[in-house]
């Protein structure tokens, strides 16, 4: 069918168009001779038929094509390739015969359906897999994976063999309800026997320890039809038991807690390794020994709060940075201060300067030692002494308090905060601010909140954050905000968005800024599933990003084997290497790189742990695939039961091939042919004529 962007009436005036054409052309041409007047009737005709044909093509005609498609059902076989699998006591059958099983399903099913096949465990590929070697097991990813790929599509059924132990991703009976219309069998696999066995599960410790001091961990120990049985827990180091303690188990299916406390004696990245003793008999031995890692710091970081007169606002603060196990927090009242103040990290002023002129003098020292000071400011603080200090704010012509809710700067950028104190913070009630409109801040991105009065928004802060030279020094010019702190838990019944907007902000002032022209970061601790990623950045001396040069990165394993050199990536601005994934063990590497004529170096180290959570549970659950295929109306089958699963899809009336029409538009300009007729007529006519003695 060929239509036309123009009324098809333009159709008749390209044919008048052409006919008007050649009769002026040839109505009167006596060239050549009254003998050959079908001459000039031919010629004519192809001068009528190449002129109309190119103004019909003016008109963009378009051709429309009505196809009919039938879409066989697609059937997905998706194939669990966790450890649990290969773990189970039919082990050598899953890697055998049941994979030829499988196989053979597959070749009948593809004469009648398209099929299609996944391999899952911690992720998903798109082939069958025997080797069971994932080190998770993430069945919902399936079914998201599958509504990708198949949208739209006539998706009629998946086939789903897997042994039911779940350690990661989402309930996967919710994530198979977004997938409307499709019918989900599951293959039982696995062993559900209990078996005698001892697991390491969990181990419970704070990621933190100071060097010198003692850290407790918690760990849980569980135990299947060892009734009766005893054995022990240690933790070793380095090769060497620090401690141990026994354990006995009382029923055939126990779990027992055994503490222990630890010396932190050496500082850095401390791997520590859980061992319970082996018993005879047991389902494997993998499980009853687990790492875990303490990262060992030298001090704490000493934060003062230091305050005019007491007020709400100390408590809300310290009990936000108590919780940080890195900082050791002091309260004060300015008038009985006798401390040395050069020991501290970060001295937290409220009220301060005050009238006082011995206050005003410690500030002075404060500053003076470039300490990182935040300001809180209240009805005790002397506005006139704070501008003093020439620390870029000043507040002028103050006259008595105003209120003034929080509003976010966009243009912010020192940190990040979450989308849920975003979201929060304008709700946060107001704070008492100083009642003037003479703010003066050296830079506005130094802002990270601005007032807001009365619903409106200004340009007054209300939270600086500047930096001045090597020292960093904030403002929080309003008291109130344990009010803030209640708010939240009143909304969300918890102070997360209190927390972090105090925890971000000391955070930024309190650590010490790396004035180095290379500097490198990574995450220490992996697991042997997770890739390993360095970053870079390199600085002129104008502390520029700069990434004209070459940075080389040299790995080195613990018994001192070298990986091949690799070369950093540029990334943006700055550098980045994805290095893959590692083994278990302790890794040290170097990045070394050249510009201006210096080398730079830079260590650094990263610690890969071993995943074991397919053995910490080995007993097959087939309630939960029993519960998947009846939700989705389908059934469940053991896998000496794949020919019944066969005709069941045979004769299942759902899964069944579509019909459709699919209309499709193409443009008659764009074929080829048109053109080589037009020039053929012109041709032909042209031809003609000059034979016939004409131009």
């Amino acid at each position: 069918m060929i239509t036309f962007n123009y009324p098809y009436w333009y159709v008749l005036f390209c044919f008048f168009l052409g006919i008007v054409y050649a009769i002026l052309l040839y109505r009167k041409d006596n060239s050549f001779g009254d003998g050959k007047r079908i001459l000039s009737y031919f010629l004519g005709a192809l001068r009528f038929l190449s002129v109309s044909i190119l103004a019909l093509l003016l008109l963009e005609p378009l051709i429309q094509t009505t196809d009919q498609i039938i879409e066989k059902p697609i059937l997905v076989i998706a194939q669990d390739n966790s450890e649990s699998i290969g773990l189970s006591k039919d082990s050598a059958f899953y890697k055998t015969q049941y994979k030829e099983i499988l196989k053979a399903l597959e070749n009948k099913l593809s004469e009648k359906y398209e099929v299609r096949t996944l391999s899952f465990g911690n992720k998903v590929s798109d082939s069958l897999s025997f080797d069971y070697n994932l080190k998770q097991t993430d069945i919902s990813a399936v079914f998201q994976t599958v509504e990708q790929k198949f949208y739209g599509r006539n998706l009629g059924g998946i086939i789903l063999a897997s042994d039911g132990i779940l350690n990661k991703g989402l309930n996967p009976e919710y994530a198979a309800k977004k997938l409307k219309n499709t019918i989900v069998y599951t293959i039982a696999l696995g062993d559900t026997t209990v078996r005698k066995d001892i697991i390491v599960s969990t181990i419970h410790h704070n990621d933190m320890a100071y060097k010198g001091n003692d850290f407790p961990i918690e760990i849980n120990v569980k135990a299947n039809h060892l009734k009766s049985e005893k054995g022990f827990v240690s933790v070793w180091k380095n090769g060497k038991k620090l401690k141990e303690k026994s354990i006995n188990f009382k029923t055939d299916n126990s779990s027992e807690n055994v503490n222990f406390i630890l010396p932190a004696k050496s500082s850095g990245k401390q791997k520590y390794t859980v061992k319970v003793s082996e018993i005879e008999g047991e389902l494997t031995y993998i499980n009853n020994s687990k790492d875990f890692y303490i990262s060992v710091i030298e001090n704490k970081q000493n934060i003062l709060i230091l305050a005019s007169a007491p007020h709400p606002d100390i408590a809300a603060l310290k009990n936000v940075l108590v919780k940080n196990k890195n900082y050791e927090v002091t309260v004060e009242l300015a008038n009985n201060f006798k401390d040395k103040i050069n020991k501290y990290s970060l001295v937290i002023l409220l009220g301060l300067p005050n009238h006082l002129q011995k206050h005003n003098k410690l500030i002075d020292e404060l500053l003076k030692q470039k300490t990182p000071l935040l300001f809180c400011t209240n009805e005790k603080t002397n506005y006139t002494q704070l501008n003093k200090l020439k620390q870029k704010v000043s507040v002028v012509a103050v006259n008595g308090t105003s209120t003034a809710t929080p509003m976010l700067n966009s243009n912010f950028s020192k940190f990040t905060v979450s989308e849920s104190l975003k979201n929060n913070l304008s709700d946060f009630p107001p704070l008492q601010v100083p009642f003037t409109g003479n703010f003066k801040v050296a830079q506005q991105n130094n802002v990270f909140l601005y007032q807001k009065i009365d619903g409106n928004k200004t340009d007054y802060p209300l939270l600086i954050l500047n930096e001045n030279g090597s020292q960093k020094v904030g403002f929080l010019l309003g008291e109130g905000i344990w009010r803030w702190k209640l708010f939240d838990y009143l909304k969300n019944k918890n102070h997360d968005n209190f927390d972090e907007l105090v925890q971000k902000s000391i955070q930024y002032l309190v650590v010490k800024k790396d004035k180095s022209q290379f500097r490198i970061s990574n995450k220490e601790h992996l697991y042997e599933n997770e890739a390993l990623v360095i970053d870079a950045e390199l600085y002129n001396d104008s502390y520029e990003l700069v990434n004209t040069s070459e940075v080389s990165i040299k790995i080195i394993n613990e018994i001192g084997e070298e990986y091949p050199l690799k070369t950093m990536n540029k990334s943006g601005e700055s550098y980045r290497l994805e290095a893959g994934m590692f083994s278990a063990g302790e890794y040290t590497y170097t990045a070394t790189t050249s510009f201006d004529g210096k080398t730079y170096e830079k260590t650094g180290r990263f610690s890969v742990e071993e995943l074991k959570v397919e053995y910490l549970n080995l007993v097959a659950n087939h309630r939960l695939l029993y519960n998947l295929a009846i939700s989705k109306d389908g059934k469940l089958f053991y896998p000496n039961q794949l020919e019944e699963l066969e005709q069941e899809i045979y004769n299942q009336e759902n899964i069944i091939p579509i019909s459709y029409e699919k209309k499709s538009v193409e443009d008659i300009l764009k074929w080829k042919w048109i053109f080589f007729l037009i020039l053929s007529l012109l041709s032909i006519e042209w031809f003609l004529r000059k034979r016939n003695g004409s131009y």
